[in-house]
């Protein structure tokens, strides 16, 4: 997720409603004054926010004037403040993670984790010109290996001499731009209910 820096949201300047989730995503619940207290307002402008917050999905509520944070909440306390990318930059990024995929795929010797899907989401499916970040969901798949081939593989990633299969499919697809791509786990999009559209492979069943 990416948030424009000269764009309120909310009615919140974006830092700091990224400060805010960062300080309550972990909670389990939090009231409207530990709401307040994590957005540096008083109770009565913090109300209205909440409630926007709470219409968009970002919190849910609960019992006794409690709510929690849903996974858009999270995502808003990793989220980035920048310009944004261009339309045709954007595009051209879709593609290269598009061709690192099957180069992945071409690659078992190189890669433990194949990717057997990828999705876009967010503001790719819009109109706009400028967007806050490219959100794709990935799924991965573990590749067979010989006995053998396991032990070793097992024994150089205890090691530390390698990355976890799919933090290095993960480090690939992310180009070295991680400002401007976005990866999330395939399921984790799915729970959110948010409209997605597949340009790699095809959905897990």
């Amino acid at each position: 997720m990416n948030l424009l820096p000269d764009q309120l949201y909310f009615g919140v300047h974006p830092k700091i409603l990224v400060v805010c989730a960062e300080r309550l995503a972990s909670h389990e619940d939090f009231n409207l004054e530990d709401f307040a207290e994590a957005i540096g307002t008083p109770t009565w402008e913090a109300e209205p926010v909440l409630g926007e917050l709470l219409a968009a999905g970002f919190v849910s509520a609960g019992i006794a004037g409690s709510y929690s944070p849903a996974m858009k909440f999270k995502q808003l306390a990793n989220a980035r403040v920048s310009q944004g990318i261009p339309r045709t930059e954007a595009d051209q990024l879709v593609e290269r993670v598009l061709a690192k995929a099957h180069e992945i795929n071409s690659k078992p010797e190189q890669f433990a984790c194949s990717v057997g899907c990828i999705v876009v989401f967010g503001s790719y499916l819009t109109e706009k010109p400028v967007l806050g970040d490219i959100d794709l969901g990935v799924h991965v798949l573990e590749r067979r290996r010989s006995t053998d081939d396991k032990q070793e593989f097992l024994r150089l990633l205890k090691s530390g001499k390698l990355l976890s299969p799919l933090k290095k499919t993960y480090a690939a697809l992310r180009l070295r731009q991680p400002q401007k791509i976005s990866l999330h786990d395939l399921q984790e999009v799915t729970e959110l209910n948010t409209p997605y559209k597949i340009i790699f492979g095809v959905l897990p069943k």
